[in-house]
């Protein structure tokens, strides 16, 4: 397996082990939107061969934006990795910045805003079931108030999440779950590892479990195979397969950890 680094990331060779799929997204095809956006899918139907959940990194240039749209058939989650914007979701804006975690209902209409001159603001986004080009519509961007569920609307940053002291250097923040959101076919949390600890090794036996670098990188180990996490990448982690995360490096190791079906604490084998 060729783990080379190119440009300052690892560059992801064939895995002897099928079932393991990692992707930078600097590596993924780039739908650009013509509006400032570019959108590069990390994870979905063409890429990973998941029908379950898409994740999408979505790159925004200063002052581009998303075209109005909903999807009829996914519910959307998006999370701020770096700069801030204006998000109207039905009939409310929504000022958000790095470390903002929100939850789009389906059928919402919604679009996304970068109103800085000179930052570039970066999503991570997830639709579950995966995105399909049949599942989205796109509106007028004056009838953004069609649908009035402001109540529906659902945001969190890690200070408003319980800590979860998972031992060895380890927190867990989950925006979203069985108890948050709630949601039962996926849960979203931040992890954050300290310098020179891990996670324990441990398995899933009934769902996968995927990892998307957000800062720092991290030495993952899967079924005996060393890979590495880097910020933007994604690393999906097949049910029943031994994992172990290590942050080597002198810096604190940051990601957001997808499980689907949702995280319960039956689903977690410590090995």
């Amino acid at each position: 397996m060729n783990n080379s680094i190119v440009n300052g990331s690892p560059n992801y060779g064939p895995s002897t082990n099928t079932e393991l799929y990692c992707r930078s997204y600097i590596d993924s095809y780039e739908i650009n939107t013509g509006t400032g956006l570019r959108i590069y899918e990390v994870l979905g139907e063409q890429n990973g061969n998941s029908d379950t959940l898409s994740v999408a990194i979505e790159e925004f240039d200063p002052k581009g934006k998303s075209p109005a749209h909903f999807h009829s058939r996914a519910e959307e989650y998006q999370y701020v990795m770096e700069g801030c914007g204006k998000l109207i979701v039905g009939n409310q804006i929504k000022m958000v910045s790095k470390g903002d975690f929100i939850k789009i209902p389906k059928g919402m209409n919604h679009q996304t805003f970068n109103e800085s001159l000179n930052k570039t603001l970066k999503l991570c986004c997830f639709l579950t079931p995966s995105w399909t080009s049949e599942d989205t519509t796109f509106t007028n961007e004056a009838a953004l108030d069609f649908n009035e569920k402001a109540d529906d609307i659902y945001m969190r940053k890690k200070e408003n999440c319980s800590e979860i002291n998972a031992g060895k250097g380890e927190f867990i923040y989950e925006f979203l779950g069985k108890e948050n959101g709630p949601a039962d076919d996926i849960s979203i949390a931040l992890v954050e590892i300290q310098e020179g600890c891990s996670s324990e090794a441990h398995l899933h036996p009934e769902a996968e479990e995927y990892y998307i670098g957000i800062e720092g990188q991290g030495r993952l180990v899967i079924d005996g195979e060393t890979r590495y996490l880097t910020p933007y990448a994604i690393n999906k982690i097949p049910k029943g397969i031994v994992h172990q995360i290590f942050n080597d490096k002198k810096e604190d190791l940051k990601f957001l950890c997808v499980c689907a079906p949702a995280w319960t604490p039956e689903c977690y084998v410590k090995v």
